[in-house]
């Protein structure tokens, strides 16, 4: 009598969707779904932050920018943390109970009785956050390989691009209908939903035979490792630069856009074509590297941010800045982010094939963490005008610059 294979075979036995126990649509909307959340949790809180300074009245308006600062840079940090943890553990365990975690802490922030509480909340949901998308892309390397990866996590960023052009329009509608507040019941209803699905469909992708004992030593050596290596060490800086650059728009485009600018409300739409900007840069730069070397295509986009911050920085401080230039310049921010950071890890980790995983943690770790420490840097440095940012901004570029040409031994690659 014949038998089913593929049933007896156990969840780690099998090779694509199947080792989740999802079809392959299923598995893409849900880990997009899944890593979605971190978008959501950042740019559907800045229509908020005007009304959140009011309400705790914060003494520095600025400070008001911290809700989306310790959100970025708890989730730049667990995700050191988790990788060794979804490595000893499962996969399964860990986005579970970070699933819940993300939406119990949403939740209760909808509650916080002051300001320090919502900060500290904020802070346990981005490393929950963390926590899930570490998670989540071990799931797809366990499940895919190769081409095959490419095409599920491009499917996957393809999803994830939507985000950043429709959840600043969300948080605004909520607010109407509502108030901020209710914000973090939609975060929470949508970290509810994940985790149910999680919990009710996900299978453990990890081979138990696969399980590598929970060590800090692992993670030191490696980081310590990534430190003895000019490129990337000079690339994560180049990352850290635009990460910062790119945290620093976020965290004050209220401010800017609706306040110094006076399109009140309406700067999220501002916000949403510069994320448009960033989106479309990803999806070329995804062709571009099928046929371009990844040090053009990076060497070229610094130099251009820096042309651009060279022209905001003069503007700013010896003429005015019109609302065109301004929104010129946000758009290149994003678009030129999408050209160099997702190059530079892989640039990065060249010389570091044998600790890829554990390097590249401790590569996404510092570009967000210390990106977002730039950020909220800036972002209190704002006074009322756009100099503090222009002169950022250039100061970002030329680190970015003399990075890239220390790891390149003082040489740039402009042609392939």
């Amino acid at each position: 009598m014949s038998t089913d294979t593929t049933e007896n075979q156990k969840p780690f036995e099998l090779s694509g969707a199947k080792r989740a126990g999802f079809s392959e649509l299923a598995f893409t909307v849900f880990i997009a779904a899944t890593v979605s959340i971190i978008a959501f949790s950042v740019d559907i809180m800045l229509p908020a932050l005007l009304d959140i300074g009011s309400e705790y009245q914060l003494t520095d308006p600025n400070d008001a920018q911290l809700v989306i600062v310790a959100f970025i840079f708890s989730l730049g940090v667990s995700q050191l943390f988790f990788g060794p943890l979804t490595d000893a553990f499962g996969r399964r365990l860990i986005l579970t109970l970070a699933l819940l975690s993300f939406a119990l802490t949403s939740l209760a922030a909808l509650f916080a009785p002051n300001f320090a509480t919502l900060l500290f909340l904020r802070a346990l949901s981005g490393a929950s956050a963390g926590a899930a998308r570490t998670a989540s892309q071990a799931i797809v390397r366990d499940c895919y390989s190769g081409n095959d990866m490419a095409r599920v996590m491009s499917n996957v960023m393809a999803v994830f691009m939507i985000a950043p052009l429709i959840a600043p329009a969300i948080g605004q509608y909520i607010i109407y209908l509502a108030n901020w507040h209710w914000i973090f019941l939609f975060l929470g209803a949508g970290g509810t939903l994940t985790c149910l699905v999680a919990f009710a469909r996900l299978k453990e992708t990890q081979d138990p035979k696969e399980r590598m004992a929970l060590s800090i030593s692992h993670v030191v050596d490696a980081f310590l490792e990534s430190l003895r290596y000019r490129r990337p060490v000079g690339y994560c800086i180049v990352a850290i630069a635009f990460s910062g650059a790119l945290f620093t728009y976020v965290v004050t485009i209220a401010q800017v856009f609706g306040e110094l600018y006076e399109m009140g409300d309406n700067f999220i739409y501002a916000f949403m074509i510069a994320a448009a900007a960033m989106a479309i840069s990803s999806i070329i730069n995804g062709r571009l590297v099928k046929k371009t070397p990844l040090r053009v295509i990076v060497h070229l986009s610094i130099l251009a941010f820096l042309v651009v911050t060279s022209i905001f920085f003069f503007a700013a401080n010896f003429a005015n800045v019109p609302f065109a230039l301004m929104l010129f310049v946000t758009i290149m921010t994003m678009g030129l982010f999408g050209f160099v950071v997702a190059n530079t890890t892989a640039i990065a980790l060249e010389p570091l094939g044998h600790i890829a995983g554990t390097a590249s943690s401790v590569l996404n770790t510092m570009s967000v963490s210390f990106g977002a420490l730039i950020g909220g840097i800036l972002g209190q440095l704002y006074d009322g005008t756009i100099i503090p940012m222009a002169n950022g901004y250039l100061i970002l570029g030329v680190v970015s610059l003399i990075a890239a040409l220390w790891a390149e031994r003082w040489s740039l690659t402009l042609k392939s």
